[in-house]
């Protein structure tokens, strides 16, 4: 993991891929749950893993509507599956996340996002980022990530906590030899344009493409033994990729004799013209 060096994944030429969805999109019913339904293009409806129904829903704002997550104990992962059969080799999932936690935040509560592989038939976590509470913390003032199963975090701007403006994040990935994918992040103020946190680049062990994305929210109600409101806003989801390049198409062996009869033949004629 390094910091202030953003990742330059190498691009992956196979057939172009883009997926957006917003809460104002007229697939979505003001204030209603938005599980098991799909306003955007280029995604498979929202599936939530974890967490009790009713969970989710729209929140209104001055601009119409933001998808927002919260309230019960535990962990919440709202899935997109991409409309691809073959995933994505490389691309960059963009969203913007208002309102991260609130309430009385603990630690281990975190608000963020990940990227899934797929493992047979289910969906399987290759990277996750977003802003979490440590001991002796009162405010989320530290980003998160998590690799391999374990999670680290560095400061973002001690003693001021999550923009109120909200957070621009975008994340770029590219697979290469050796079963590795670069991973690259960044996030901006979306108030002033400025950096949240320096930028990122890490390196996953995996050969997986990325299958689907989501937003996670963890609330851990280890003091109080239920959930003490955390919750997470979100919206303009997108993903812009490339597929696979194809592998080139293997002459089945009966074709391979047909042509070579038929080169024979030609090679023949010509010969018997030549004489």
């Amino acid at each position: 993991m390094s910091w202030g060096v953003a990742a330059s994944p190498r691009a992956v030429g196979g057939d172009t891929f883009s997926a957006s969805d917003n809460a104002r999109n007229p697939g979505y019913a003001p204030q209603a749950d938005w599980i098991g339904l799909n306003g955007g293009e280029g995604f498979k409806p929202w599936k939530a893993e974890g967490r009790l129904p009713g969970a989710t829903r729209m929140v209104a704002t001055d601009g119409g509507f933001q998808f927002k997550a919260g309230e019960p104990a535990g962990e919440m992962a709202m899935i997109r599956g991409l409309d691809t059969t073959a995933g994505l080799d490389s691309g960059t999932f963009s969203v913007t996340m208002w309102g991260a936690m609130g309430g009385a935040d603990e630690p281990g509560d975190f608000a963020g996002f990940a990227v899934y592989g797929k493992d047979g038939g289910s969906y399987s976590e290759l990277f996750r980022w977003g802003v979490a509470i440590m001991e002796g913390q009162a405010i989320p003032e530290s980003f998160a990530y998590s690799l391999d199963g374990g999670t680290s975090y560095v400061s973002i701007h001690p003693g001021s906590g999550y923009p109120s403006g909200g957070v621009d994040y975008s994340l770029t990935w590219a697979l290469v030899e050796g079963g590795t994918m670069q991973i690259g992040l960044s996030a901006a103020d979306t108030s002033t344009g400025g950096a949240f946190f320096g930028d990122c680049a890490v390196e996953v062990e995996t050969a997986d493409r990325v299958m689907a994305i989501a937003a996670v929210l963890t609330e851990s109600g280890r003091y109080s033994g239920q959930g003490d409101g955390s919750e997470m806003q979100f919206d303009n989801v997108t993903v812009t990729g490339h597929e696979p390049v194809p592998a080139p198409a293997v002459p089945e062996p009966g074709t391979l004799g047909l042509l070579a009869a038929g080169l024979a033949a030609l090679l023949g004629r010509r010969a018997k013209r030549g004489r």
